[in-house]
């Protein structure tokens, strides 16, 4: 062991002799180094909502928990920060806005790691002769005397922690080469945001974060010393282990603070002061660690997972111009991802739908969800809130409800009746409600027997009334002739795409009530419902539409400027058709028999919405819009329970609807709005009789309709598509096919003269009674994004 003391000794009288010396050396001892470069700081991702405020400092399962900080500078040092606590950072090293690691946290690390950090070469000769006699005395290596350059050099340039000689001489040309390439400032910087300090936190603010669950910039002096003194054996010094004052991390403090006293960094009252201080937090507060600390999970976890199938190229939403721009940048690669969420919105729904569900915790609901879409040009798709749970206080969330399949019960009828309207049906057209039988050798009976909610029968109705007041058996007899399958293909068009995925084998004659084998995602069919909002355009949701390098503050992203995003908004049905079905939505009056006029699908604009209950009661909806803001809100239970009966849309998820809707335009500031009306809608009371061998005409009642063919009488009992189905229904009384119920006709008669598409026809809330609603003549539906 003498030998080392000598090679200590010249390699002392080396590092005095300056480089060519220690290049000498180098090559003498054909030691091969590698070049003496920092390497690029990794940090968390982090998930922030679109104020900027931070929801989510995401840590790499891989490499641990961490986020980089500056070094705080006085801002009352005028050469330093000329302008105070504003000056912008001169290096990305440095600030002055009180958002970085304070001065007395990096005393405390250089008074415990490298007393001399500041005047030294990069290495303490004096420390490693010192060092080699305690080595050669006991005969093994006991003391590294590394100082904090040696430390870097070990971790991220020799990437090597064996306790050989040989790398001992590396480590220490290198970090006098190292000193030499960067400054005292940038060493200290890259140290304090790098070292380990146990529990997956790399860097001092994860530090703070993991022991403190604060921001370093607001530690107390004992835990700033408490941190410093972790990095040599952070598992030892874990105060997790023994929280009390007995435990290791508090002799190791003590030794921090006695340190930082010897050099003068604090006074003996100081450090008094920080011993009484730790002992109280010890004995009064005590360590524990949180788990999970993220800001609207629901949410967070939400555009986590669209972000994954966004640059995954085996995902159906791969999207390679975002995967381009990132290019070998993963999730866990820095990043700073500025999503959709408003807070204040956020902060709204939450509240409402948490309150809502605890007035009815007496009719057996526990849970509820929401998820609210911006339908205007300058945000088309954006999810702006998202409420998974009403039990925002549980500590084990197993599901979130907003992406979840449940059951939508008559919400799904929007995309049967807008399939309807396409084909030729207009919301004059009339269809009997009564009792049917539909042959069904699935079901027990033979027969698939549809009931309505009221459990009454109403004779002839207009689909305006149907829909509005949401029959069933009318539904049912309009789904006959669309097609089952159409229906489907037309709810997946519209957005929601994973019905099949959800609901292998689908779909039967129960499609158009929400009967499926696990329903539908309440985020899928909220979007589903832009469409309507939009005119006939689809948006896909989207939860985030910026990403920027975290390190450099570089824009990486954004939605707006996406092609393959922009694609992706198509046009999935008419304007028309889609008006057709806002406007019995948003018909206050047509709804009336089934709902009332002062029911909570009534705002203080136009809106339109529509409800959905199960006949088990395990699940209620009611999905709604403007012409600016889509929201759709689910209430029930998460284990399927049923509620009470009679608990439906209109008495658990619309008022949670209402309420959010109205406090959303005050937070948006929104202005009122009409709907448009397409130049493809007029009105008229002419008709085509259904089921005739020529074409005939008869009169109905005075209504909008889809102006590229004269609307059908009644709804046709031969299906629109004659080659994909035969469906017949019979009535319970006379098991005979029984016709859909035709008006008087008038064989060979031409179709009467339209009236013409102005601002005198009947608007968007036209209802059978002629009483004129909030529509108005337009130009179509708003733009797309550019």
């Amino acid at each position: 062991m003498l030998l080392r003391v000598i090679v200590a000794g010249m390699v002392v009288a080396l590092l005095l002799c300056g480089s060519l010396a220690v290049m000498a050396f180098a090559y003498l001892g054909s030691v091969k180094l590698p070049h003496p470069k920092l390497g690029r700081n990794f940090e968390n991702s982090q998930i922030m909502a679109a104020n900027h405020q931070v929801l989510y400092d995401m840590p790499d399962p891989t490499r641990g928990n961490k986020i980089i900080r500056p070094l705080e500078l006085n801002p009352a040092n005028h050469k330093q920060c000329p302008q105070g606590r504003y000056t912008r950072h001169l290096k990305l090293w440095y600030t002055c806005n009180g958002s970085g690691i304070p001065l007395m946290l990096r005393d405390a690390t250089i008074a415990t790691e490298d007393p001399t950090f500041y005047s030294n070469p990069g290495i303490d000769p004096l420390s490693i002769v010192r060092a080699a006699y305690q080595d050669a005395t006991s005969g093994q290596i006991q003391s590294g005397a590394s100082t904090i350059t040696q430390q870097l050099v070990k971790q991220y340039v020799l990437h090597d922690n064996s306790p050989t000689f040989s790398r001992k001489l590396k480590e220490v040309v290198l970090a006098w080469q190292l000193a030499r390439r960067y400054s005292k400032d940038y060493l200290l910087y890259y140290y304090l945001n790098n070292v380990y300090y146990g529990h997956l936190a790399y860097g001092v603010q994860a530090a703070a974060q993991t022991y403190f669950h604060v921001g370093v910039p607001h530690l107390a002096l004992w835990q700033q010393a408490m941190l410093s003194g972790m990095p040599q054996a952070p598992t030892d010094y874990d105060p997790f282990n023994d929280p009390s004052p007995s435990g290791q991390w508090y002799s190791r403090m003590l030794d921090v603070l006695n340190y930082m006293h010897e050099r003068g960094y604090i006074t003996h009252g100081q450090e008094a002061l920080a011993e009484v201080r730790a002992q109280n937090y010890a004995n009064h507060h005590g360590f524990h660690q949180h788990f999970g600390q993220m800001r609207q999970p629901d949410f967070v976890t939400y555009a986590i997972d669209q972000f994954d199938q966004l640059t995954n190229p085996e995902s159906p939403d791969f999207d390679p111009y975002l995967a381009h721009k990132l290019g070998n940048r993963g999730l866990h690669s820095g990043l700073r991802i500025i999503t959709t969420l408003n807070p204040r919105l956020q902060a709204l729904a939450q509240t409402t739908v948490h309150d809502q569900v605890a007035q009815l915790g007496g009719l057996n609901v526990s849970d509820g969800a929401l998820v609210s879409i911006d339908t205007r040009p300058s945000c088309y798709g954006c999810v702006m809130a998202m409420v998974g749970t009403a039990n925002v206080d549980l500590k084990h969330r197993f599901v979130n409800m907003a992406v979840a399949p449940r059951q939508p019960g008559s919400s799904f009828k929007v995309f049967n009746y807008v399939s309807a309207f396409e084909k030729g049906l207009s919301p004059a057209s009339t269809v009997l409600d009564e009792p049917v039988n539909i042959p069904d050798s699935s079901q027990p009976t033979g027969y698939y027997s549809p009931t309505n909610y009221d459990l009454r029968w109403h004779g002839l109705v207009t689909l305006r009334t149907a829909l509005a007041n949401s029959y069933n058996v009318p539904a049912v007899k309009v789904e006959l002739w669309n097609g089952v399958h159409a229906v489907a293909h037309t709810a997946h068009r519209f957005g929601i795409s994973d019905l099949w995925r959800d609901n292998p084998g689908c779909c039967g004659y129960a499609l158009t009530l929400g009967g499926l084998l696990h329903g539908v995602k309440l985020v899928q069919e909220t979007d589903a419902y832009g469409a309507f909002s939009t005119g006939g355009i689809k948006v896909p949701p989207i939860s985030f539409t910026k990403i920027v390098d975290r390190t450099n503050g570089k824009t990486l992203w954004t939605a707006g400027s996406d092609p393959v995003l922009l694609r992706r908004r198509v046009r999935v049905a008419p304007a028309a058709a889609t008006y057709l079905v806002t406007s019995i939505l948003s018909d206050n009056n047509a709804r009336a028999p089934e709902f009332g006029l002062y029911s909570p699908l009534l705002l203080d604009r136009p809106a339109a919405a529509k409800t959905g209950t199960t006949n088990a009661y395990t699940d209620n909806w009611t999905v709604g819009y403007t012409p600016q803001l889509v929201t759709g809100v689910w209430v029930g239970n998460a284990n399927n329970q049923a509620m009470a009966p009679g608990t439906n849309g209109i008495t658990g998820a619309a008022p949670i609807w209402h309420d959010f809707m109205e406090g959303a335009f005050g937070i948006l500031h929104l202005p009122v709005e009409n709907f448009t009306q397409p130049a493809q809608v007029g009105t008229t009371s002419q008709c085509r009789v259904p089921n005739t061998p020529y074409v005939s005409y008869g009169s109905f009642s005075y209504d909008i309709y889809f102006t590229k063919v004269i609307p059908f009488c009644a709804v046709p009992t031969v299906p629109a598509d004659q080659g994909s189905s035969n469906y017949s229904y019979v009535t319970p009384q006379t098991q005979q096919v029984q016709p859909a119920p035709q008006p008087q006709t008038q064989p060979t008669q031409p179709p009467a003269q339209l009236l013409p598409n102005n601002n005198t026809s009947p608007g968007n809330g036209q209802s059978r009674n002629g009483q004129s609603g909030n529509g108005q003549s337009g130009n179509g539906p708003p733009p797309l994004l550019p």
